[in-house]
Parts: C-alpha cells; structure tokens; sequence
C-alpha cells in the first residue's frame, strides 16, 4: 500500500510539471526531423559544389597568393559593373560565370554580406548581386563553343562589348604589383570592409574543410543539422549576449548557405531567427584568452546547455595551421592516398626503423620535445600556441611540445580520448535515463540514444586503432588493426574514415590533439532584421535545460525514485 502511494506523488510530478516541458521538447525535436524544410536550398549538394570550387581556384593558385591591384580594380570597376548591366536585361536567364581572380574576390566579398549589401546599394543603388552559377569561374584554354556553358559565354561576350581593350582574363606575363597602396588602395576597402584581408582569411579555409568525413554525406547531413540548431542557439537570448563560434562542419555549410543565394539566406535565416545574420571572418586569434578563444568555450556551454550534448564533433574541428604542402597548386586532399593529410616529415629517413625519443634532435633540426614556456601575464597572448606537428601536453619530460612521431605524443592523445569517451558514455547514460522512464517523449530519446551510441561507437573504433599504432615498433608502415576492428563491418567502414596506412606515414585526426571552432563568428551588429530574436525559439534553452541539465521536475523523480531503489542507476548504466 505504502508503495501504491508513493507511486502517485511520481504520477503527479510528471501530470503537474513533466508533462508540459516533455511536450514541448517533443515538438521540437519533431521540427528537427524536416530541417531542409527550413532551407531553400540543398546544403549539402551545394556544400560539395563550394569545396569543388575552392579546389580548383586552389589548383589556379589565385587563392594562395595576395590579390593584385589589378584584380581589385577589374573586380570594383569591371566586373561588378558589368553584373549590374546584365540584371538590366530580363530576359538575361544564363547567368555568369567569372574568371579565376575575379571569382575569388566576389566569393570573399559575399561572405561578409552586411558589408557586400552596403557596398552594392550605396555603388549601383540596386539589391545585391548574386553569383549564378553559385559556385563557378571558367579558364583562359576554354573557348567559346557549344561545349562551353552558356554562362561562361555571357560573359566573355558581354565583357567584350563593353570592354574591348581589357583582357577578360588577368594577364600573367606581366602581372601589376602586389596590392599597391597608392594604386589598389580605393580598391581594397569597400565601405569599411578589407576585402584583401579577407582572401588572408578564407585561403586556408579549404584545408580545414577536406578532412576525411567532409566526404562522407552523412557526415554533412549531420552538419546542416548542426547549422540549424546553431541559428536556433543564436536566437535565445543568451545567444544574443555574445559571439557565436561554429565548428567548421557547421562553418562550411554557414558559408555555403550565404554564398548560394544572399536573398535566399537573409530570408531563411528570417524564417528561422526572426533577423538576418552577419558573418565576420576576421576573427582568427585562437591564442589563450583572446576574443576568439573566450568565445568559443562559452558557445559550447551554450551547445551543452541548450541540447543535452557535446559541442565538438570529431572531423570537424579546426585541425591547425596548414602544411607548407598546401601552398603549392598540386597539392591533393585524397583520403586514399593520403596526400595532404598527413602530418610529413622532411626528415623521414632518420625515423624508419625506431621511434622518435623526446631527448632526440634530427639533423634538419627537427625536436622531439620543446618545453612548454612560462605562462603569458599579458591576457590575450597564448606562450604556447599551435606548432605543427606536434601534440601539447604532459608527457615523461613534463610539460611541453612532443613530436607526433614519438610514443609520448601518443600516451597524450590517448588520454584525450579517454575523457572524450567518458564524456560521451555520460551522454548516453542521460539518453537511455530519459528513454526508459519517460514515457511521454521516451521516441524522441531513444533516436538520441542510438545517434549517441553511435558517436561513441566511433570514439572507440578510433581509439583501439592509436592504441594499435601506439605499440608499433615504428612511427611509418601498415599498422595490423585489432580483429575487433577487422571483423566488424561497421567498426571497419569507421576505420576506413581514420586509418590510412600508406607505407611511409599515418594519418593523423587532429581533433585530439588540437581543438576549436571555425574560422567565422556571429557578432552583436544590428542590421538586416534588427537585433531581435525569433518568440518562439527561447523555448529551446528552457525546455532542453530543464529536460536534460537542470532536469525540472524529472531530476526530483529520478533522485526520489534513485534514493528508493538503488540498483536504478546500475540498471541504467548497465542498459547504456
């Protein structure tokens, strides 16, 4: 009878102040399963259309260098022009497409869209100009024909009518100097907005973007996911007190949405937020205590306290600075080859047969082991920041730099992985919590619960595959995976994302040893749809927060019901 009781004080808890919180959770996550409803257009076709893109002005080169002076004025004075007069037509339904330098500058200009908007209203008095085809340009060796799409043609035939003395394509025999200030001066800043500054910016963003799992679709079907929950983030009300980070999963697609149509973008992310959104690229100091650094450890508290799970995604974080191999137009981000995605050595030969010792100094000078300097007192500066190549960290010689090629480097991102795991093991102890005792919205949770497992699952494929590389008698050749690995056919295909064994180097997931969001940032300006929040969307903090952090009255259920029954959590666990 006593039992009977105490079983109608649960049923009341969750009548009284469960049911309306579940209920609403519920609506949500039901939204989230019909999120390309939100976008007009497909982000993921268009994202690998974006990184197509990228890579071939990378192989042009123009993406690696300074813009000329010359390239800003056909940019501002030729092209832009010219777009206006086409738009004055129409029946003008082609499009055009743009030569390499010039494609460049008009794809980094549109990334800051507040600041491209006011430049095209207040120069041409019209709406701002759209790329169509988004992502495109054309080469000097393509000829006008049939073969060639009718956008290209537009606009080699239009340029030439209006401009019969300019080149449509920059002339390489004898380029102008670089950037000039007296001659590209008036060029280069547009309405406040440095647009040479921002090629500086974006020229490393297509290395960040060509990890392994940017290959994989539903690695970026979980992005725009991802990317839709970030707009939501940024409409609460704590999301408007402060910079907003993504990580470059969300970045690619945040980049690919603006870059596809501004029209289109300002509009969804009115439909979404309740105002436009203005992107800022020149935050890129990742430095201890910087803008950038503070910023992002509060977004993924927000994330936490807003979703129920961790905000880094694996293969999808800032993995460092680029290789010097990256500069050079042959380089090639095959995952199957390896090319590009390794972490090189200019003096492989010395570490053929033996590992690296910490103690050890290369000849090309190459260490294994830099002490970590003292602590910055200058708030802002980070005494120790990124050096490639190497794993920050604790290791047998304390505190310091360790060389990826020696065991110490190893020890250190194992132990990451531990606490990834661990964290994660967490989250999918609150899924399978919720999943079994709540009957309301208990669907809802085990779909989380099963995305869960899965990241975990990942987590520790990724992990057997360093501890089997960590105990190699080299730091180079084909490393034998575990039978665990082997034999299982979804442990294989994850693997098959991070282990490339290619006979001369590894591959290496830089996310353990370096972490961080991307390179853009939501700010605090007003503009476009002003700065209020969509009504509805503050829902979002409260019922998640409620559900899974502060866990309302659902917390006092589970810890009356874990003080009563104290095998409740062990069976929970036991179930995760």
């Amino acid at each position: 009878q006593a039992w009977a009781k105490l079983s109608w004080v649960f049923r009341l808890f969750r009548i009284v102040l469960v049911s309306p919180c579940w209920h609403t959770h519920q609506h949500i996550n039901f939204a989230m399963d019909y999120i390309d409803e939100y976008f007009t257009c497909d982000l993921v076709d268009e994202s690998l259309s974006h990184v197509l893109f990228l890579r071939t002005l990378h192989a042009t080169g123009i993406s690696l260098k300074r813009p000329t002076s010359d390239s800003l004025r056909r940019y501002c004075k030729l092209w832009l022009p010219l777009v206006a007069q086409y738009n004055k037509n129409s029946s003008n339904e082609n499009g055009l497409t743009p030569p390499p330098d010039i494609a460049w500058l008009w794809h980094c200009h549109r990334l800051a869209p507040y600041k491209y908007e006011q430049y095209i209203r207040e120069t041409f008095g019209e709406e701002p100009f759209e790329a169509d085809p988004s992502f495109s340009l054309q080469h000097e060796e393509e000829n006008p024909s049939n073969e060639v799409p009718r956008a290209a043609v537009a606009a080699r035939q239009l340029w030439d009518k209006l401009y019969p003395n300019e080149p449509f394509f920059l002339s390489e025999e004898d380029p102008k100097e670089v950037a000039e200030e007296a001659a590209g001066e008036k060029y280069r800043i547009l309405c406040g907005f440095d647009l040479v500054r921002s090629t500086e910016c974006q020229k490393a963003f297509l290395w960040q973007v060509t990890q392994p799992r940017f290959q994989d679709t539903a690695f970026l079907h979980e992005g725009v996911q991802n990317y839709y929950k970030f707009l939501k983030l940024r409409a609460t009300t704590e999301g408007q007190r402060q910079i907003i980070v993504p990580t470059y999963q969300i970045d690619l697609m945040w980049h690919t949405h603006m870059l596809s149509s501004l029209a289109n973008y300002n509009s969804d992310c009115r439909l979404i937020t309740g105002r436009t959104l203005h992107h800022d690229d020149s935050l890129n100091d990742r430095s201890e205590g910087s803008t950038l650094y503070i910023s992002y450890r509060a977004t993924k508290k927000l994330w936490y306290a807003a979703y129920g799970t961790t905000y880094a995604v694996p293969g999808g974080m800032y993995r460092g600075e680029p290789p010097k191999a990256f500069f050079d137009t042959k380089w090639s981000s095959n995952n199957k080859s390896c090319t590009g995605s390794i972490n090189e050595l200019s003096s492989f030969g010395e570490l053929m047969g033996h590992w690296l010792n910490p103690s050890e100094t290369l000849s090309d000078g190459t260490k294994g082991f830099i002490a970590a300097a003292a602590r910055s007192k200058v708030r802002g500066i980070n005494a120790n920041p990124q050096e490639t190549d190497y794993v920050f960290g604790a290791g047998s010689f304390g505190p310091g730099y360790y060389h990826i090629k020696t065991k110490d480097s190893y020890s250190i991102m194992l132990t990451r992985m531990n606490k990834m795991i661990k964290a994660k093991k967490h989250d999918l102890s609150w899924a399978s919590c919720c999943a079994s005792y709540n009957p309301i919205c208990s669907a809802q949770y085990r779909m989380q619960k099963e995305r869960v497992r899965q990241e975990l699952d990942e987590l520790e494929t990724i992990q057997e595959i360093f501890q089997a590389r960590s105990t190699a008698d080299k730091p180079v050749g084909v490393v034998e995976l575990p039978e665990s690995i082997t034999k299982d056919p979804i442990k294989k295909e994850i693997a098959n994302k991070y282990n490339c064994d290619n006979g001369i180097n590894w591959f290496y997931p830089t996310i353990f040893y370096t972490s961080g969001g991307g390179c853009g940032a939501i700010i605090n300006d007003c503009g476009g749809g002003g700065c209020g929040g969509g009504g509805a969307v503050s829902l979002v903090i409260f019922v998640n927060t409620s559900c899974v952090c502060f866990g309302c009255s659902f917390a006092i259920l589970t810890l009356l019901r874990t003080l009563l029954f104290p095998p409740f959590l062990k069976s929970v666990a036991e179930e995760a």
